[in-house]
């Protein structure tokens, strides 16, 4: 037999207990953290968007003149509910229809003749809640009517300067009402 060099033998032992301490089992290093890092935002250009025309809506076409307005008290803004009559500008201001306003005190219509006409308020039913009923001329609104029959009053209406009614256009009369 052969004899075996002392370093042969560290080498064999040594190979030895390695594979006997760890049968079978390979070992990696302990994998170490990355750390994850936030994006950077680049300077990416956004797409320029497209302009896509609309179409303009077409007015509508009003058929007449429209007269629209707002009738209240001036110092409590509170509505006026009450008749407004359209009259023809001839000798005797002819009645040719009346409308009323609404719960708010607006009031609109459409004249479809062209021509100049007058807008009368009715302010009768202030009568007994106002010892002086009063109009602001500032609005246009430069007369206040009174109209008896016998010793009764029949009317009591405010009236601006008559109005020339253009097709297509469009007249705003508001009437502020004073009451002392």
């Amino acid at each position: 037999m052969r004899k075996i060099s002392p370093k042969v033998y560290i080498y064999l032992l040594a190979a030895l207990l390695l594979a006997s301490c760890n049968a079978g089992v390979i070992t990696e290093p302990t994998p170490t953290e990355v750390p994850t890092q936030t994006p950077i935002p680049t300077n990416t250009p956004l797409p320029t968007p497209t302009y896509t025309p609309t179409e303009i809506p077409t007015p509508t076409v009003i058929p007449g003149t429209l007269i629209t307005g707002r009738v209240y008290m001036a110092d409590t803004n509170a509505p006026v509910k009450t008749h407004l009559y359209l009259e023809m500008d001839d000798e005797d201001r002819t009645d040719i229809t009346s409308f009323r306003t609404d719960d708010d005190g607006y009031y609109s219509y459409v004249i479809e003749e062209p021509g100049t006409y007058y807008i009368n308020v009715s302010v009768l039913s202030l009568v007994n809640s106002c010892s002086n009923l009063s109009i602001d001329p500032a609005d246009g609104w430069s007369e206040m009517f009174e109209h008896y029959y016998g010793d009764i009053l029949v009317e009591l209406s405010v009236n601006p300067p008559p109005i020339t009614a253009i097709i297509g256009e469009e007249i705003t009369l508001n009437c502020r009402i004073y009451c002392d």
